[in-house]
C-alpha cells in the first residue's frame, strides 16, 4: 500500500491514504479511503501488476518455468 501511495500525484489523496494505513483496521480503511478518493482502480491495477511481479520473479528464483 505504501508503494501504491507513493505512486499518486495528488498530494491530497496521497495524505488521505497515508493516514488511512496507520493503525488497526488498516487495509479496510484503506480501500474504503481509495474507493472515496475515486482511485480503487488503480489501486487493483496496481496490486495486479506487484503480484505477478512477484510471482514471476519467484518461479525464476525457484528456477520454475512461470506459464
Amino acid at each position: 500500500m505504501e508503494n501504491f501511495i507513493g505512486t499518486i500525484d495528488d498530494a491530497h489523496v496521497r495524505d488521505c491514504l497515508c493516514v488511512a494505513i496507520e493503525g488497526r483496521g488498516a487495509f479496510r480503511r484503506f480501500k474504503d479511503t481509495a474507493r472515496a478518493l475515486g482511485v480503487i482502480d488503480a489501486w487493483y491495477h496496481f496490486k495486479g501488476e506487484a503480484l505477478l511481479a512477484f510471482s514471476k520473479n519467484w518461479c525464476k528464483e525457484k528456477g520454475l518455468p512461470y506459464i
